[in-house]
């Protein structure tokens, strides 16, 4: 056998190691199984838990959104409490602020007109 490349090194270490897997995982397929079955019986305990517990989830979210349209609210699942809806508009509330800050002598509705104008050009 001549001087092999670094992939053909790489690619004979990588059949080795597959061939000692598959012959260690098939040797040893009969100590496994009975460690396999004592957990299958728990996986299943498990998946069954699992079940209930999003037939549980699902109901819990039915009954809170039933509740939620019926108190005008919103069930908050971080805080496990229903919170007000609250509808707030941020561009009305700036638009108010605005209109506070403006002299009360200014003629608004000029203003208005004057800027509804101009951009109606």
């Amino acid at each position: 056998m001549g001087k092999l490349k670094q992939y053909e090194i790489e690619a004979i270490i990588s059949t080795i190691y597959d061939q000692v897997l598959d012959t260690n995982k098939n040797n040893r397929r009969d100590e496994f199984a009975p460690a396999e079955a004592k957990l299958s019986k728990l996986i299943k305990q498990e998946k069954e838990a699992y079940a209930i517990a999003y037939k549980l989830s699902k109901k819990k979210q039915d009954l809170a959104n039933e509740l939620s349209n019926e108190l005008n609210a919103y069930y908050c699942n971080v805080k496990e409490k229903f919170q007000p809806k609250q509808n707030i508009n941020r561009l009305e509330i700036r638009n108010k602020l605005i209109l506070s800050q403006i002299s009360p002598d200014a003629n608004i509705d000029q203003i208005i007109k004057d800027i509804v104008k101009e951009y109606t050009k």
